[in-house]
């Protein structure tokens, strides 16, 4: 009995599964065909392209050429080195940048504490020598390295 349903037009017919069972169509390695063939139409598909229409374009057996796949390897393997060198290069200019900023960085630590050590011996002479005496002081020197420059020592 055939009985469509008006609000859903699907089929309602009823199946009967003990039939199938006892057909044989359930047995075992009925459905091994039906596997084979989705494995071979998979291998298909991942050896075509789709054309400019957007339809699936199966590859001839005809149409592998060796050369032709040589030379595909060939590029694929000459991609790959280029791709190497220029990671290496990539990696090579960022640790050069790198090492410049840490250069940067201990300069500016060896400009400041070099200010600092002025700055102190300044302070310590200022504490040291009172005004006059560090007049004194300077004049001394001064005399004493004119003296050596004249005399060329």
């Amino acid at each position: 009995m055939y009985i469509m349903s008006n609000r859903s037009k699907r089929d309602t017919r009823r199946k009967d599964y003990k039939s199938l069972h006892t057909s044989g169509k359930t047995e075992e390695g009925a459905f091994e065909g039906i596997e084979t063939n989705q494995t071979k139409s998979s291998e298909i598909m991942a050896g075509s392209e789709v054309n400019q229409y957007g339809v699936l374009q199966l590859p001839d057996d005809e149409e592998v050429d060796e050369q032709q796949l040589l030379v595909m390897k060939e590029e694929l393997e000459m991609l790959k080195q280029e791709e190497e060198k220029l990671t290496r290069r990539r990696a090579f200019q960022e640790t050069k940048k790198e090492l410049d900023r840490q250069r940067a960085k201990v300069e500016s630590l060896k400009d400041r504490e070099l200010r600092v050590l002025r700055d102190d011996l300044k302070a310590s002479n200022r504490r040291a020598y009172a005004e006059g005496s560090r007049k004194n002081l300077r004049i001394q020197w001064e005399s004493f390295l004119l003296f050596c420059c004249h005399f060329g020592m």
